[in-house]
């Protein structure tokens, strides 16, 4: 292969293009005043520019090209610049070329998330929402980048169009994501530092305070029964045992059967732990109401594990029944009521008929402590069962009267627990102590 000079113009270069064809094994021009840039031309004529250099690799130089990128795609002008930026960092001590193949073999932010995902501490429903939400709008831009190479730039470009459509909410669940798993990375040592860390968020949040109304909980539970409502019977089914339990929809939603203790005479499901939001097991006894329900559930699954299976191998997914929820809301004209809302309904209404606070609590399993008493968060591990049923039971008799529009007279919560407990007695039992 021949070893030529060029000076550096561009028709000069063009021409040395066009003579390729007369080479047989290409040929390599030296552009004068540009030290190691280099011009390969090829017999086709397709001409590549490289730079090359030299590196000390123990007590020997050894000779480096490396790649920049055909003629038809780099002018001269950017191949002169690139050339003496490169000339920079060489002089520098850097190593281009195998700088290059260590980003080739480095950890993308793909696989980074997958490891969070993978090996991390999510539970299986925000698992499904990571892989959604990276896969559609994180993965496009930053799926390829070495994890180690993300910039806050580029996590930026990521949620500011997200927010510029108007999907602030989401924008901020990306960078929450992003965030977290550069996180994860810094604790395994792949990556220094956290690019997300510190960005302001998108969405304008404001506490909610929707509780529905007798009229709005009748026309929805009406709609569920008739098939009016735009849901699925699977998302019906999840929702009539959101209101009678006022538990998450992401809890639910990835209950399999074996989460229910399938005993008429005091049915419960257990929301495992590190399925919880604040990762303790959760036991919530089941009114007959809600119990009928998870049996109808059950009857539809068939041979699924899931109790809510979804149209794939596993439980349905929670943003299904956010989006059945607000088709359902918008059809019937129930403003602007969502699945969690049905959870705040059961609270405000508990407390109204007289279900005491530290009962409301364990039944919404609130709070990673149960209280903030060191007596009562680490010495007291009574699970108040009987206190949780007694209230359950009241909520669905009421929810009932609510839905059926004829209202009733209910034993309140105090006459109800004293039946469970036996009144004023307290019992003992060894076998339960």
């Amino acid at each position: 292969m021949g070893d030529r000079r060029l000076t550096a113009n561009a028709r000069v270069i063009q021409k040395a293009v066009k003579q390729g064809a007369s080479s047989k094994t290409g040929i390599e021009y030296r552009i004068e005043g540009a030290r190691g840039l280099v011009l390969l031309v090829m017999p086709s004529c397709r001409a590549t520019w490289y730079f090359h250099y030299d590196v000390e690799v123990g007590k020997r130089r050894r000779r480096r090209k490396l790649k920049l990128g055909r003629v038809d795609a780099i002018s001269l002008a950017d191949a002169l610049v690139k050339a003496q930026m490169l000339r920079v960092e060489v002089a520098a001590g850097s190593d281009p070329v195998a700088a290059k193949a260590t980003r080739r073999v480095a950890l993308t932010f793909a696989e980074l998330a997958e490891q969070r995902i993978a090996n991390g501490d999510l539970r299986a429903s925000t698992k499904q929402e990571y892989r959604l939400v990276l896969a559609k709008d994180a993965f496009p831009t930053l799926g390829n980048i070495p994890a180690a190479e993300v910039t806050r730039q580029h996590v930026v470009s990521v949620i500011d169009p997200m927010a510029q459509r108007g999907a602030t909410r989401r924008a901020d669940t990306a960078r929450a994501m992003i965030s977290s798993i550069f996180s994860f990375g810094i604790d395994r040592g792949v990556v220094q530092e956290n690019p997300a860390a510190g960005l302001r968020r998108r969405h304008d949040y404001q506490p909610r305070d929707v509780v529905l109304t007798s009229n709005q909980l009748r026309r929805l539970w009406l709609a569920m029964e008739t098939g009016d409502a735009a849901m699925s019977q699977v998302v019906s089914n999840i929702v009539r045992l959101a209101a009678f339990t006022g538990q998450r929809r992401a809890e639910l939603a990835g209950l399999r059967q074996v989460d229910i203790e399938w005993n008429v005479n005091a049915p419960c499901l257990i929301i495992t732990r590190g399925q919880t939001k604040n990762r303790n097991q959760h036991r919530v006894p089941l009114s007959r109401q809600a119990y009928a329900v998870c049996c109808a559930a059950r009857a539809a699954a068939t041979n699924s594990k899931y109790l809510f299976p979804g149209p794939d191998s596993t439980s349905i997914h929670p943003r299904s029944v956010s989006k059945a929820m607000e088709r359902t809301r918008s059809s019937l004209g129930l403003g602007g009521v969502n699945i969690h809302d049905l959870r705040r309904t059961v609270g405000s209404l508990m407390t109204q008929y007289g279900v005491p606070k530290e009962v409301r609590e364990r039944v919404l399993n609130h709070g990673g402590k149960r209280t903030s008493s060191v007596t009562e968060s680490v010495y007291s591990w009574y699970d108040y069962e009987p206190e949780k049923r007694a209230a359950l039971e009241l909520w669905a008799d009421a929810l009932e009267a609510l839905v059926s529009g004829t209202g009733a007279e209910l034993a309140d919560y105090s006459n109800r627990l004293a039946l469970m407990k036996g009144s004023s007695v307290v019992r003992i039992s060894p076998s339960e102590t």
